[in-house]
């Protein structure tokens, strides 16, 4: 939990008044350090974490909570391999980019630095275990690919059932293995992973070409030997061709939920703000006019009680509190002492 303004305050004072009085010859910079390190003292000492987020730190896991463990799946590679691959300059334009950058919070990919027995460094990334995997793998997507199989040096992975060689064109191929550690036929299912998307964004369904180009991407299996999709193909047509699995159309159906709870949100902020620009209206219209009470004759009360019944609590609680103004100002209530004796004054017994 962050410190206040003037909790941050008494903490700078609290810290300066420890300083002991300085009988050296400390020079500017030696002072300043000193400063800084009892301040810094001060905001750890005032810094406050609640117990859960304490045992989490304390077993070495981080703040986030998820229900399944992950796995980085390198989109943006396999994306911008398949594009330049099989896309022509044509089609394989500016706007495409900014659709699969269009995202809040895009992971970026974290690259892992190789070497071959000579010890030499090898340019190799998740795109090329895919592409170079053996023929028993060859069925696999590249979504399964990674979320059912890791590669490993051959060294840890030489007593472990249901290992695969790569090809012999893959950088790595004598020195490290496939492990497909996930196949739910044959019951292995421990180390169940859910890939995350990473590098770019996942596109919206609206976006036919780059909808259809990111599926087939991540469900179509293809591999160095077998193309996605010929030359003189378009990517939408073989997404209505090409039959997906049971899974993947879940995936699919999955990411598009996401975009729906983002757009709701975005709609829920849209409607937020109408509301209070509505309620705002409102308020100015009655501050010209006067009082209009809500449950009133006619259409006008009719249509502020609609706009009352759509803002938020604060937006009604505000409204009233100016009702109750503009009413006290139209009974005088409000008005000078000089105004209330003049009125009095005026006033005969009835």
């Amino acid at each position: 939990m962050g410190a206040k303004t003037y909790e941050m305050l008494t903490l700078l004072s609290r810290a300066v008044a420890r300083i002991p009085p300085d009988t050296s010859n400390k020079t500017v910079a030696e002072s300043a350090k000193t400063l800084l390190q009892k301040c810094l003292s001060q905001f750890s000492r005032q810094q406050q974490i609640h117990a859960q987020q304490a045992a989490r730190y304390l077993s070495g896991h981080d703040d986030s909570i998820s229900s399944h463990k992950t796995v980085a799946l390198m989109s943006s590679i396999a994306i911008a391999y398949v594009k330049d691959k099989y896309l022509s300059p044509e089609t394989n334009d500016a706007s495409s980019e900014s659709v699969f950058q269009n995202g809040e919070d895009i992971e970026q990919p974290r690259l892992r630095i190789s070497t071959n027995r000579e010890g030499e460094l090898v340019e190799t990334n998740q795109l090329h275990h895919y592409l170079y995997r053996s023929d028993a793998l060859s069925h696999m997507s590249f979504y399964e690919f990674g979320r059912c199989v890791e590669l490993q040096p051959k060294s840890q992975s030489r007593r472990i059932k249901h290992t695969h060689e790569t090809r012999l064109s893959h950088p790595l191929h004598a020195t490290h293995e496939l492990l497909e550690h996930t196949n739910e036929s044959r019951g292995d299912v421990a180390r169940e992973l859910v890939p995350r998307i990473v590098g770019t964004s996942i596109p919206r369904s609206t976006h036919k070409r780059v909808w259809a180009l990111f599926m087939l991407a991540h469900f179509k299996p293809f591999s160095c030997d077998t193309p996605l999709f010929a030359e003189n193909d378009i990517p939408e047509e073989m997404l209505e061709a090409f039959k997906f699995s049971d899974a993947s159309l879940i995936v699919m159906k999955n990411w598009e939920a996401v975009h729906e709870c983002e757009d709701e949100r975005d709609a829920d902020r849209l409607r937020k703000q109408t509301q209070r620009t509505a309620a705002s209206s409102v308020r100015d219209k009655n501050t010209q006019k006067g009082p209009l009470m809500p449950n009133g004759p006619g259409d006008e009360g009719d249509e502020i009680q609609d706009i009352l019944n759509q803002c938020s609590r604060a937006g009604r609680e505000e409204f009233a509190i100016n009702q109750a103004i503009l009413l006290y100002r139209e009974a005088k209530w409000l008005s000078s002492e000089s105004n209330l004796a003049q009125n009095a004054d005026n006033l005969t017994p009835a």
